[in-house]
C-alpha cells in the first residue's frame, strides 16, 4: 500500500500564509476600531456593555497579535478565539444598543454596521461549511434576540428597520457562501488542469510552468521505468497503471520536500530540484532508484 507523504502540519495548508496575513490585518483593525470607539463614546453616552467589553475586545485582539507574532502556527486558534469574542460582544451589543435605539428613535445604533464583521471573519477562520453553520447560528441568535425584544409590540418603522437589518446580514452570509463555493470550484478546475489523473503528480504543462519560474541554481532529473512495455504486454495495461501509481507514490514519499515531481509522458518522469547542484542531483537520483 502506498503511503502518502505529509505530517498534518501547517505546511500542508495551502492557505496558511494567507491566514496569518489576514489574521494580522483583521486583529489590527479590530483593536483600532474598539479603542477608537471606546474613546469616542466616552465623550458622549456609553452603555455598560460598550464601556466594559470594548476594552476586552481590544485586549484580546492585541494579545492575539502578540501570540501570532511569537508563534504563527497558532493562527487558527488565535482567529477562533477572536471570532468567539467578537460574536459574543456583538450579540450583547445587539440586545443592549440596537434594540434600545430602535425603540426610542426607529434608527440603527452606531454598532450595527459591525455586526456583519463576525460573518466575514468566520469565512477566514473556518472552513466554508463550518463558517456557514457558525454564521447561520449567529444570525439565528440575533433574530431570537429581536423577536424577544419586540414581543410586546412593534410598529411599522421599527419592523422595517429590523427586517432590513436581518436581510442585509443574511444576504452577506449568502454572498460569502457563494464566493467560497466559487473559490472551491476554481481550485478544483485548476487542479484538474495541472495534475496527471493517473499518478496524482504534476502534468507536463504544469511542470513546464514550474521550470519557467525556477530561479537560481536548479537541477532536472529525467528518468523512466525500464522494460515497461513488457509489463503492459505481459500483464495488461490495467496492471501497468498500477505500476505507474506505485512508482509515483514511492517518488512522492522519498523525494526532497522542496522538489517538484511530474509525469512527463508514458512511463517517463521529471524531477525539479531547486537550489541543488548537478552533483547533489545525482545523489538524489541514485537514492530514488534504490
Amino acid at each position: 500500500m502506498a503511503v502518502v507523504k505529509g505530517n498534518g502540519s501547517h505546511t500542508d495548508d495551502p492557505l496558511f500564509a494567507f491566514r496569518v496575513q489576514a489574521a494580522f490585518i483583521v486583529l489590527g483593525l479590530a483593536v483600532a476600531a474598539a479603542t477608537v470607539s471606546w474613546l469616542l463614546l466616552r465623550t458622549s453616552s456609553i452603555n455598560t456593555v460598550d464601556f466594559y467589553l470594548l476594552p476586552v475586545v481590544a485586549f484580546i485582539g492585541l494579545s492575539g497579535i502578540v501570540w501570532l507574532a511569537l508563534d504563527p502556527r497558532r493562527v487558527n486558534t488565535v482567529l477562533l478565539l477572536w471570532l468567539y469574542t467578537v460574536a459574543g460582544y456583538e450579540l450583547l451589543d445587539l440586545q443592549s444598543s440596537f434594540v434600545a435605539v430602535m425603540k426610542s428613535s426607529n434608527l440603527f445604533g452606531h454598532g450595527t454596521v459591525w455586526f456583519v464583521i463576525v460573518t466575514l471573519a468566520a469565512f477566514i477562520a473556518l472552513p466554508p461549511r463550518n463558517a456557514l453553520l457558525f454564521s447561520s447560528f449567529y444570525n439565528l441568535l440575533a433574530v431570537v434576540i429581536n423577536v424577544v425584544a419586540f414581543s410586546n409590540g412593534i410598529h411599522s418603522h421599527q419592523l422595517n428597520g429590523v427586517l432590513q437589518f436581518h436581510a442585509a446580514n443574511i444576504s452577506a452570509l449568502a454572498v460569502l457562501w457563494a464566493l467560497s463555493q466559487l473559490q472551491t470550484r476554481y481550485g478544483q478546475v485548476e487542479r484538474l488542469s495541472s495534475i496527471d489523473p493517473l499518478t496524482g503528480l504534476l502534468n507536463r504543462r504544469a511542470f513546464e510552468v514550474r521550470m519557467a519560474r525556477a530561479n537560481g541554481v536548479c537541477s532536472l532529473v529525467m528518468f523512466d521505468i525500464d522494460f515497461f512495455k513488457s509489463v503492459n504486454d505481459t500483464h495488461g495495461h490495467a496492471f501497468g497503471d498500477v505500476v505507474l501509481r506505485e512508482v509515483a507514490a514511492a517518488l512522492t514519499n522519498h523525494a526532497p520536500p522542496e522538489a517538484s515531481l511530474a509525469r512527463w509522458g508514458g512511463e517517463e518522469f521529471m524531477l525539479l530540484l531547486p537550489n541543488v547542484t548537478a552533483t547533489d542531483a545525482r545523489v538524489v537520483a541514485g537514492q530514488l532508484c534504490r
